[in-house]
């Protein structure tokens, strides 16, 4: 799935514009931002992926994202 749809996807999921959500995941995957719970859910979902696909044991940051395997699924 494209970053554009994606966004897309979460637009439609949140009620808000496209390229808002665009921005956010540029931050996401930059590791400027971290998701919030909902936002991570609505990822997991619109990818077709599970919540815990994005769980990580050792070397994720603080709050338990992997920002790099983001990366590489956005």
């Amino acid at each position: 799935m494209s970053q554009v749809d994606l966004a897309l996807a979460l637009a439609t999921h949140f009620g808000s514009d496209p390229d808002s959500e665009r921005r956010s995941l540029i931050n996401y995957e930059q590791g400027a931002n971290v998701p919030r719970l909902h936002r991570l859910e609505a990822i997991a979902q619109a990818l077709g992926k599970p919540l815990d696909y994005f769980a990580v044991g050792d070397g994720g940051d603080a709050d338990g994202i992997d920002a790099v395997r983001l990366r590489e699924v956005v």
